[in-house]
This record gives C-alpha cells, structure tokens and sequence, in this order.
C-alpha cells in the first residue's frame, strides 16, 4: 500500500504514515501497518467472515488523505471445522407441530461457509432433550442443511443440537425453544359474592406455571371492579367474569369461558320477633338476609330450636325451653350449610 502525491508519486512526507485496512467483511490479524518509504506493507491481515468477493479499504490514520479501495477479494472456505445455526428455531412452538424452517451450515474455523467440494453436501443431523420427530436429518446444499418437517413432541424448553454426520466436527448449538402443549380447561370457581365486600375470584383446572388474571364486565350488577384478584359492586346483581392463565415454558395460554359470578345481600341474622318461655315450645321469626336450607339454630344448653320454614330473609323457628330456666336475654346462633354463623339476641321471659 503506498502514499503517494497528486501526482501519484510516492509522497516523501508520509514516508512514516500509519495505514489502517478496513472492510464490510471481517478482517482478523493485523489491520494496520507504517509506511516505509511511502510503503505500507502487510502480511498477517486475515478476512475470516463476509460475503464474497470483499473490498478492502485503505485509510491514513495520520492524515486526512483520500481513502483507496481494493478490487474484490474472493474469499474460499477453509477445511471444515464446525457447524453452526445461520437461521435459528422459533423461540416457541407448539407440541408436535412443525417448526417454522431453520438452517446449519458447515463453515470452516473463521466461520465461512464451504460452499463447494464434497464437504459442502455433508449430512447434518439434529439432536435434543425433547423428544423429536418428522424430519431430522438433512442434506447440505452449498453448505447449508435446511430443515422445514422437524416437531418436537414433547413439552419444556430446550435446544437444538446440529451434528455433523459426514465428518468429526464441532456441533452448534440453537438458541433456547419453549414447545408449549394446551392447557387443561380453565374454570372461574368462584360464582357468589356478597354486598359490601370484595369476593377473592378463584379458578380450577389450567396447567403449567403462568400467572392468572381476571377481567370482569358488568351484568346486571353496577360497578363490577377487578384489583389483583379480588372483585367489587356497588350494587346487588351480576358480573362476567374471565379467567385467563398465562403461557409457560410447557404450556400455551388459556382462558375461561365467560362465567356469570352473583352479588347477593350477605348472610346475617338481624332481629327475632316473639319471644320463648321456660316449659314450653314457643314459635318464633329470625328475620335477616340470605338464608338458605333451613339453617342450624342453636343457643344456651336446655334449649332445642328447629327450622320449619325458610324463605330466605325469615325463618320460623320451634323453640323449647327446659323448664327452670332463668329468664332473660340470650344469643341464637344461626348456621349455614357452608359453616357460616350470625348471631342475634333474643329474650326468654315467663
């Protein structure tokens, strides 16, 4: 390489010009040299990537001269050294579905692709953790295996391991793959809540490890409000609910159906109207909210009640009182199937 003047004379003045080679293909080895005489001369440059032919470029790093440009380099693989991924797998595949078309290539050690002789129709073959099916195997074409009929049949995350099956070389390894399979169906569980507080929506079924999320709309209830997984009204009535788990590493996402979640007044015990006596059965009303099945009433020992109507926001009670009991105000429990309680005073008098 020289440096010369306009006239295109070796330039006295850059006699000791430092020269820098660079390019569009990857240079390697020693890409600057100082001129000797005008003359910079190199010998350990290397280009060990890009695509062929490849144009070097010639700038003086000590002054602002015009640059000068090579014709272009052919540039012929080496002996084949490793296999590598030049197009990678998906990131994420469905089970037992054919990934989308990924490519190895045999390249020789500074990565350039043996695109003629016989090493460049070796037979690559593909390996993994998962288990593997369709077409594995794939014969190189100007050094390149491309493979377009390969499932991977089981679930999880793992990585494609490309061997070369003509001659002993270095494999190439893929990027990570997640093969997702569907979930089990996803069911909101969680269908009844009360006024006046917040219900902790549930779900059953779902597989893998993703997270799950609610989104709710009103029905005929007001103000249905999702936070985290707890839901709000403001009024009684219903909101839709969906339930939607995330994608995992073994798992694509899923959702519920869209599933109808009731606000009704809460369960409580207000008030009892009548009153019981020592000796004898009396009938008396607890009146109060949500009711249902005739629930268990129970109070102080000596005291027998049992429900014969339940209408939801009143039950009548027979109530029997051992005789000798003292007078006065007492507590009913009052009992749900699901083991809820309210209680509610009432008076035991002659």
């Amino acid at each position: 390489m020289k440096v010369e003047n306009g006239a295109g004379a070796l330039a006295s003045n850059g006699s000791a010009d430092v020269i820098a080679i660079t390019s569009a293909c990857t240079l390697a080895g020693t890409t600057t040299a100082t001129a000797s005489s005008g003359v910079a001369t190199f010998g350990a440059l290397v280009i060990d990537g890009g695509t062929s032919p490849c144009t070097l470029i010639a700038t003086d790093s000590t002054e602002a001269l015009t640059t000068a440009t090579s014709s272009g380099v052919t540039v012929t693989a080496g002996a084949p050294t490793k296999v590598v991924f030049t197009t990678e797998p998906p990131a994420t595949v469905l089970e037992a579905v054919a990934l989308a078309t990924f490519k190895a290539s045999v390249e020789d050690v500074y990565g350039n692709v043996v695109t003629t002789g016989t090493d460049s129709t070796d037979t690559v073959t593909i390996t993994s953790s998962c288990t593997l099916g369709g077409t594995a195997t794939g014969v190189a074409a100007a050094g390149v295996a491309t493979f377009s009929a390969l499932t991977i049949t089981s679930t999880g995350s793992c990585t494609l391991t490309a061997t070369d099956s003509t001659h002993t070389l270095t494999a190439g390894v893929s990027t990570a793959v997640d093969s997702q399979g569907a979930q089990a169906a996803l069911v909101v569980s969680s269908v009844t809540g009360y006024l006046g507080s917040a219900l902790t929506l549930t779900t059953t079924g779902g597989s893998g490890t993703g997270a799950v999320t609610f989104t709710a709309v009103p029905g005929t209830a007001l103000g249905c409000v999702v936070t985290g997984t707890s839901l709000t009204v403001t009024s009684l009535g219903t909101c839709i609910v969906t339930a939607t788990k995330a994608a995992s590493l073994t798992n694509l996402a899923v959702s519920s159906v869209a599933t109808t979640v009731t606000f009704v007044k809460p369960f409580k015990a207000v008030r009892v109207v009548g009153f019981v006596v020592a000796g004898k059965t009396s009938t008396i009303r607890i009146i109060g909210t949500a009711f249902s099945g005739r629930p268990k009433v129970t109070s102080h020992a000596g005291t027998t009640a049992i429900v014969t109507k339940d209408t939801g926001t009143s039950l009548t009670v027979k109530v029997t009182v051992k005789a000798g009991t003292k007078n006065g105000t007492y507590t009913f429990t009052v009992k749900l199937a699901n083991g809820k309680t309210s209680k509610v005073k009432y008076v035991q008098r002659a």
